[in-house]
C-alpha cells in the first residue's frame, strides 16, 4: 500500500490509500484508453508527486511496453530533445505544458514520433491542442482523459476506436459509468450542462482517506440515481453534446469554479478560453469574488502576458468587449490583476484558492 495526495486545487489535500488494485486499473486505462502496446516507448510530464507518475509506471509495465522518464522541467528545450532520442510513441502531457511548448516553438526544430497524445489535469484549448497535432503531423489522436487520485486514473476519456473532436471526451471509461445531473437532481439533456455522479462500485475507487471522513466526501447529501442508484459526488462539471451519430462531452471545469454574474452563472474555464485569445496574452485566470459586505460577485481576472502591456485600460477594455462578444454583455471586468505565473500545484493544476487569497489581500 501507498499514500498518495489529492492535488489541493480547492482544499485541503487528501491522503489516499492506493492498494493492489489500483495499478489493475492504471493498467486497464492504458490499455483501453490510451493504447499502450509493448512495443511502444511512453512517457509523461509528471513529476513523481502526481498520481500520474505511478499511473504511466504500472500502466505502461503492465502493458509490456517500455517506460522513459524524463528529469528536469518539461516545458524546456531538454525535453524536447528528450522525446527525439528516446523515439517517444506515446506521450502523456498537460494543457499548460502544451502552451508553453507553442511558445517556445518547438515545432520548428523537433522531430518526434509521437502516434498518441493524451492529455489530462486541467481542461484544455483548442488552439493549443490544434498546435499539439501539428507536432504530430496530423497523424497523432489526443486522448482526452480526466479523473483524479481517489479514482486512480480516470472516469470519462477518449478512445482511438471513436471519432476526435478537439479537446472533447468520448465515453465514461472501460468498467465505470457516471451520470451528469442538474441542480434539481434531473439527468441533463442535449447540450446541458451538470455535475458528474460516480456509479460505484469500480476498480480504484477508494475506499478511505486517512485525514478526513470518506463517506462525507464523496457520499453526505448525494441524490439517488434515476434507477434508485447510491452516487458518489467528485466535483466536475460537464456539458453533453449529442449529434445523430455520436455523443461528446465537453469539460467546464471544477463546481467549485463556478461563479454567478448578475445572476448568471457560469465556469471560470468558459471565460478564460475567451480571454485567452486575446492578443499578447499567454493564460489567464478568472474567479469571483463578493465585497466585504457581501452582495453580488464581482469577476476578477489575473493575466500573465506574453510581453509587456503598454496600455493596460485600454486592454482591460479589449477583455471586456471579448466578453461582451462571445459570452454575454451583463459580464463585467471589475479588475485586472498582472502576474508572472500563476500559481499551480506540484502537478501543474491551477490553484483557484490562492488566486483568491492574493485578491482578499489587495
Amino acid at each position: 500500500i501507498s499514500i498518495f495526495f489529492s492535488s489541493g486545487t480547492t482544499k485541503e489535500p487528501k491522503a489516499i490509500p492506493f492498494t493492489q488494485i489500483t495499478p489493475v486499473k492504471f493498467a486497464s486505462d492504458g490499455y483501453f484508453h490510451q493504447d499502450i502496446r509493448k512495443d511502444d516507448v511512453v512517457t509523461w510530464t509528471t513529476g513523481m508527486g502526481w498520481m500520474m507518475a505511478p499511473w504511466v509506471i504500472f500502466a505502461s509495465l503492465l502493458n509490456k511496453a517500455t517506460l522513459s522518464v524524463y528529469v528536469g522541467a518539461t516545458a524546456g528545450e531538454g525535453f524536447k530533445q528528450f522525446a527525439e532520442d528516446s523515439e517517444i510513441t506515446v506521450m502523456g502531457t498537460i494543457p499548460s505544458i502544451v502552451k508553453a511548448w507553442k511558445k517556445m516553438e518547438f515545432h520548428q526544430s523537433s522531430n518526434w514520433k509521437v502516434r498518441l497524445f493524451s492529455s489530462t489535469g486541467e481542461p484544455s484549448q483548442v488552439s493549443d491542442y490544434f498546435y499539439l497535432m501539428a507536432m504530430g503531423k496530423f497523424k497523432s489522436p489526443i486522448i482526452e482523459y480526466c479523473g483524479g487520485t481517489e479514482i486512480g486514473g480516470s472516469y470519462i476519456s477518449g478512445t482511438v476506436v471513436q471519432p476526435m473532436s478537439l479537446t472533447l471526451f468520448t465515453t465514461p471509461v472501460l468498467g465505470l459509468d457516471f451520470y451528469l445531473l442538474k441542480p434539481d437532481g434531473t439527468t441533463v439533456e442535449k447540450n446541458e450542462g451538470g455535475e458528474v455522479f460516480i456509479i460505484p462500485p469500480s476498480v480504484g475507487l477508494s475506499k478511505e482517506l486517512l485525514n478526513c471522513d470518506h463517506h462525507t466526501e464523496y457520499f453526505e447529501g448525494t441524490p439517488k440515481g434515476p434507477k434508485g442508484e447510491t452516487l458518489r459526488r467528485h466535483g466536475d462539471a460537464f456539458e453533453i453534446i449529442k449529434s445523430d451519430q455520436m455523443t461528446f462531452y465537453r469539460s467546464v471545469g471544477r463546481t467549485d469554479d463556478v461563479m454567478n454574474l448578475g445572476g448568471i452563472k457560469i465556469s471560470a474555464v468558459e471565460i478564460e478560453e475567451v480571454l485567452n485569445k486575446a492578443p499578447n496574452v499567454f493564460e489567464t485566470a478568472a474567479v469571483s469574488v463578493s465585497g466585504k459586505d457581501g452582495g453580488p460577485e464581482r469577476l476578477v481576472v489575473f493575466v500573465v502576458p506574453d510581453k509587456k502591456i503598454q496600455r493596460k485600460e485600454e486592454f482591460k477594455e479589449q477583455l471586456q468587449q471579448l466578453l461582451k462578444e462571445q459570452l454575454n454583455p451583463l459580464f463585467k471586468i471589475s479588475a485586472i490583476k498582472w502576474l508572472e505565473e500563476l500559481p499551480r500545484t506540484a502537478s501543474n493544476k491551477m490553484m483557484r484558492n490562492a488566486l483568491r487569497k492574493k485578491v482578499g489581500a489587495l
